[in-house]
C-alpha cells in the first residue's frame, strides 16, 4: 500500500515484478528487471519514507536505510541497466526462436548474430547502459529514476534536426563503407520508434536484418518503421491539391453531393 502511494506521488504506474525463474525464465527475468527499472524512483522514495518512518522499530527502518544506499548506489545501477540491455536482448531471441517457422539455419544466424552484439555492447553500451553512465556522470541517482528522467531539446529546430539525422541511418547510402557494427543505428532508429510509435524491439531485430543483407532485401519488421518515415509530410502541398481537386468537383451548381461519395471521385 505505501509503495503504491509513493507511486501516485510522483505519477508512475507501478509495475508487478510478478513470478521469477518460470518456464519462460528469460521473459519473467527481463520483465522483472524493467519493473525495477521503471519503478526506480518510487522504490526509492518508499525506502526513504520508510527509513525515516518514527513508528518504526529501529531494526526496521535500519533495513530500509540499507535497501535504499543499495539502490542508490553506482554498483546496483550499473548492473540493473547491464541486466535491461542483456535480458532485453536475450527476451527478444528467445521470442523469435519459438516462432513456428524457425528454421536451423536461420537459428544459427540469429545466435551467432547475438553472439556478435554482445561483443559489440563491450565497446558500445546499449541504451539502457548508456543513460546510467550518463546519470551516473552527472549524479543525477539519488531521487531521480533514470529510466523516467527527460533530456530537454532545446526547441523545435533541435527536435526537427535529431528526426533528421535519425532518419539518415535507415537509408544504406548514408552507412560507411566498412564492415558496420551489430550495433549501428540502434540508438537512432529506437529514437524513431519513439517518436512514430511503432514496435522498437521488433523494429531494431529488423533494422539487425536490414543491415546484414546490405539492404538487398527489407524485412517485414523494418515495414512499420519505413512506412511511417514515407508518410511524414514534407510540406502541404498535397494537402492543398486534395482540396484544390475537391473544389473542382464539388462546384456551387453540382453541391448536393454526399461526402462519401466526393471522396470516391
Amino acid at each position: 500500500r505505501q509503495l503504491a502511494q509513493c507511486a501516485q506521488a510522483v505519477g508512475q504506474r507501478l509495475l508487478v515484478i510478478g513470478r521469477v525463474l518460470s518456464i519462460r525464465w528469460v521473459a519473467s527475468s527481463e520483465r522483472s528487471v524493467r519493473a525495477v527499472w521503471e519503478n526506480y524512483r518510487v522504490l526509492h522514495d518508499h525506502f526513504t519514507n520508510a527509513a525515516n518512518d518514527t513508528s518504526r522499530d529501529s531494526r526496521d527502518r535500519a533495513k530500509y536505510k540499507g535497501l535504499d544506499d543499495v539502490l542508490t548506489s553506482a554498483t546496483f545501477v550499473s548492473n540493473l541497466g547491464l541486466m535491461y540491455d542483456a535480458l532485453t536482448e536475450l527476451s527478444d531471441l528467445s521470442r523469435q526462436l519459438q516462432k513456428r517457422e524457425m528454421t536451423l539455419p536461420t537459428a544459427d544466424r540469429l545466435l551467432t548474430r547475438e553472439i556478435r552484439v554482445f561483443e559489440s555492447m563491450v565497446t558500445m553500451p546499449g541504451p539502457h547502459m548508456t543513460t546510467v553512465h550518463t546519470a551516473l556522470a552527472e549524479e543525477v541517482l539519488q531521487g531521480c529514476c533514470p529510466a523516467t528522467r527527460e533530456i530537454p531539446l532545446h526547441g523545435r529546430e533541435a527536435r526537427d534536426n535529431q528526426l533528421i539525422q535519425d532518419m539518415k541511418v535507415i537509408h544504406p547510402g548514408s552507412w560507411p563503407e566498412e564492415e558496420l557494427d551489430v550495433q549501428y543505428g540502434d540508438v537512432e532508429v529506437l529514437r524513431l520508434c519513439e517518436v512514430l510509435k511503432v514496435d522498437r524491439r521488433e523494429t531494431v531485430q529488423g533494422f539487425r536484418e536490414y543491415k546484414e543483407t546490405r539492404a538487398s532485401r527489407t524485412p517485414a519488421a523494418m515495414e512499420p518503421l519505413l512506412k511511417a518515415v514515407r508518410t511524414i509530410a514534407v510540406s502541404t502541398s498535397e494537402c492543398e491539391r486534395a482540396f484544390s481537386c475537391m473544389n473542382d468537383i464539388l462546384t456551387a451548381k453540382r453541391n448536393a453531393l454526399s461526402v462519401s461519395r466526393l471522396s470516391s471521385l
